[in-house]
């Protein structure tokens, strides 16, 4: 996720920088801007996949931790399902409500100091 934030600052270098002014177009300058902002979403959905896997394992070692409640890691593997489903966008984007649920309470969960 930070390196992808760079993605972020690119279309200042793009549309701000004179070196690319005389070399390119205006509209090809907006449209690498344009890319650029693009290529964050899909950087970003591919780090919630890292993530997913990450909540499955995090919530496989609290399930069979002796000193924490099991419910906690049932609530992580089903957020880090919830999150593999960024793996098929038409999925993720049909089951968000449903998924979303317990991806964030598994969240708050792993904020809170449980895991």
């Amino acid at each position: 996720m930070a390196v992808n934030v760079m993605n972020y600052f690119a279309p200042l270098d793009i549309l701000g920088a004179s070196q690319f002014q005389s070399a390119f177009k205006t509209d090809q300058l907006q449209a690498l801007a344009l890319a650029s902002l693009r290529s964050y979403g899909r950087g970003y959905d591919i780090a919630l996949v890292f993530f997913g896997v990450h909540c499955l394992l995090i919530g496989y070692l609290i399930f069979r931790s002796i000193f924490l409640p099991r419910i906690f890691g049932l609530v992580m593997v089903l957020a880090g399902i919830g999150w593999l489903t960024f793996l098929w966008q038409p999925l993720a984007n049909h089951l968000y409500r449903t998924s979303s649920s317990p991806a964030l309470l598994g969240k708050a969960c792993s904020h809170c100091g449980c895991s």
